[in-house]
């Protein structure tokens, strides 16, 4: 379950910075 939620944790992350970037652009 903890390796789940670091997996989860990382493809949030990635998301969010796919997001950030694009907004910022």
């Amino acid at each position: 379950m903890n390796g789940c939620v670091k997996r989860c944790i990382v493809t949030m992350t990635e998301a969010v910075g796919l997001y950030s970037e694009g907004q910022s652009d």
